[in-house]
């Protein structure tokens, strides 16, 4: 709901700066009229408030704004929790409601993608997805179109996973979406992109080798495959190394470990 704050920052420039933030968005609005993101830090604490309650926080750097004039800064702040806003409950939404309210949070989750936000995006997808769950009331026409707008927020919700490198629900996430509709290319490519994290190379070179079949022409599968190769190769190599003269049946050595391949959360998990 709509929050005022005042904070300082540390800065004479910033002291009694005032914010008004809408949680729902993700926004906080100087009185400047600029806008930057809310802070992690704002949004721990209001959600431990009540309405009407006024709270001192102190909020480390790491919890604080990521970029922006305070970035990296620790702040002082002062919230007061003003309004909440209480939302519909999905089974008093008629069809048309239930599928804009789902494409709503998406579309709000996506903006939390696009600033870096993932932990915001991912809750705004994963109300999407429950939102869209509920459809033993709606007509045949209605849950199609109400599955395609869940079966988006769940793709943008994998790409999410991909990127805090939640390998395993991007995985779930996919293949979801691939129960229904085994030939949707952002799902094969987003399994995959788990599956390699994974090192399942298999099962990611199939779901890949399936995606280029549908799609020739794509550069990213391309690429992903020659990746899936890489890894496998470097696994491979690493073992034969690890092994090289010893006696593999008078010792009893265990099994070792794959070498950690696994880069920075791919770049190529765009919310869309």
């Amino acid at each position: 709901g709509p929050l005022s704050a005042s904070h300082d920052a540390g800065r004479d420039d910033a002291s009694g700066t005032t914010w008004l933030v809408d949680e729902h968005d993700g926004t906080a609005r100087r009185h400047d009229g600029t806008d930057v993101a809310l802070c992690p830090g704002v949004d721990a604490v209001v959600k431990r408030m009540k309405v009407g309650e006024i709270a001192e926080a102190t909020i480390a750097g790491p919890w604080g704004f990521a970029a922006g004039d305070y970035a990296g800064e620790a702040l002082v702040a002062t919230l007061e929790l003003c309004d909440l806003k209480e939302e519909t409950p999905a089974w008093e939404l008629n069809d048309d409601q239930k599928i804009n309210a789902v494409q709503e949070k998406r579309s709000l989750g996506n903006a939390h993608f696009g600033r870096g936000d993932y932990s915001r995006a991912a809750r705004r997808y994963t109300q999407a997805v429950d939102l869209g769950a509920s459809a033993y009331d709606l007509g045949d026409e209605a849950k199609a179109r109400l599955k395609t707008a869940t079966d988006a927020a769940r793709l943008n919700r994998a790409a999410c996973r991909l990127k805090v490198r939640d390998y395993v629900e991007a995985k779930h996430d996919a293949s979801a979406v691939l129960d229904d509709d085994p030939d949707n290319t952002k799902a094969l490519f987003r399994r995959a992109k788990a599956y390699t994290y994974l090192d399942d190379w298999a099962l990611a070179k199939a779901d890949l080798k399936k995606l280029l079949a549908l799609l020739p022409d794509s550069a990213d599968a391309k690429r992903a495959l020659a990746d899936v190769a890489k890894r496998e190769k470097a696994y491979k190599d690493h073992q034969k190394r690890l092994y090289a003269g010893k006696n593999l049946f008078k010792t009893a050595d265990a099994p070792a470990k794959k070498p950690n391949l696994a880069p920075p959360a791919p770049a190529d998990a765009a919310a869309e």
